[in-house]
């Protein structure tokens, strides 16, 4: 019994001494652990400070570099604002400018009065806002030409206002001229003068600028209606301008239902059709289609694309995309283009003058002025 006894007694020393051994291995491995992390924890540190620490210094160099460039830059750009402004203009108008006086309104803007280098006596203004620039060069141009037209022309009775314009946010000079007459009668005359007037002034304004693509325009004014030249840029006809101005007048009066005793209604025919007619093919109104009237043609024109598709007994054909590419009519081809409004060879204009279609389809055209309505049977 007591071996027994004595020998449960060691079995449970054993096991606290087994116990108490795992618990100091386990400590002391704990130890090593939390070392070997503090280590690997040092080691980051430092290869962080290694890495980053020369990251932040170049981020640093960099932002005052940048810096220095823009006060070096916005330096440079102010001091040569002088210099960039009479580059400007000397660019746009092929003349050389002299700064007369100059004002700033802010940081970044400066108002200039300017002249040309050969011609003291035109004083314009001009602002520079950053890289943009503006001025009314041309208004003072127009103006000091028309002086000399006017001086040369005694006869002629247009007349001019100092005016001003906002543009950009700025207030310029603006010309405004043109001639002001009592009736209908005096439109063709007026209208010649002011063509005569603004030729003149078109092609001085070019041989100063050396540019063409210049656009003005005088005025012409018969009570409360006023209808604006332009400048014969493209290069239609006297008679050309005079037939849309009669045409704009006779409108004006049709739009505003009023009446001047001093135009036959054989003139008003002659002179004035809708700009507009609803249309009627082969009985039945196009949806969403109209004929529209060619002043300078003074005949109606319709897209042919549009119209051709509802004509049933026309024979039409197609591309691989499914787009209309031509008809055949009376057992001839025809193809489409859109090159212009004129019929070349056997292909028709997609915007096709009445005359046209007259001349190719066996048709019947009629018009309804008072309804605003064409008419047109296409016969097979």
């Amino acid at each position: 019994m007591e071996n027994n006894k004595d020998w449960e007694e060691l079995e449970k020393w054993n096991s606290q001494n087994e116990a108490k051994n795992q618990f100091y291995q386990s400590s002391e491995l704990k130890a090593i652990k939390d070392k070997k992390a503090k280590n690997f924890s040092k080691m980051v540190n430092v290869f962080s400070f290694t890495i980053i620490t020369p990251i932040i210094i170049a981020i640093c160099i960099l932002a005052i570099a940048i810096f220095i460039f823009l006060v070096v830059f916005f330096h440079h750009l102010k001091v040569d604002t002088e210099t960039d402004i009479l580059k400007q203009l000397k660019n746009q108008y092929s003349q050389n400018f002299v700064i007369l006086d100059e004002k700033s309104i802010d940081e970044n803007e400066k108002e200039y009065k300017i002249y040309p280098k050969d011609n003291k006596n035109l004083v314009f203004k001009a602002v520079q806002n950053g890289f943009n620039q503006y001025n009314d060069y041309y208004e003072y141009l127009k103006k000091q030409i028309l002086q000399e037209y006017i001086n040369t022309y005694a006869e002629t009775n247009i007349k001019y206002i100092d005016d001003t314009n906002i543009s950009n946010n700025y207030e310029f000079y603006k010309l405004r001229y043109g001639i002001e007459i009592n009736n209908y009668s005096e439109i063709s005359q007026a209208v010649k003068d002011i063509f005569e007037c603004n030729d003149y002034i078109y092609k001085e304004m070019c041989k100063i600028t050396n540019k063409k693509n210049i656009y003005f325009e005088g005025y012409l004014k018969l009570n409360d209606w006023t209808v604006l030249i332009e400048n014969n840029f493209y290069n239609k006809s006297l008679e050309y301008f005079i037939y849309n101005v009669k045409y704009s007048y006779i409108d004006y009066l049709k739009n505003n239902n009023i009446k001047d005793s001093s135009i036959t209604n054989e003139e008003i025919n002659n002179i004035w059709k809708p700009k507009e007619l609803k249309v009627y093919l082969n009985n039945k109104l196009i949806e969403n289609e109209t004929a529209t009237y060619n002043l300078e043609l003074k005949e109606y024109e319709i897209n042919f694309n549009t119209m051709i598709k509802k004509v049933n007994e026309i024979e039409k054909k197609y591309d691989k995309y499914g787009n209309l590419d031509g008809f055949i009519y009376n057992e001839k081809e025809y193809g489409l283009h859109y090159n212009n409004n004129e019929l070349e060879k056997n292909n028709v204009p997609y915007q096709c003058r009445i005359s046209i279609l007259e001349k190719i389809t066996d048709c019947k055209i009629s018009y309804d002025y008072n309804n605003k309505i064409i008419y047109i049977i296409i016969n097979k």
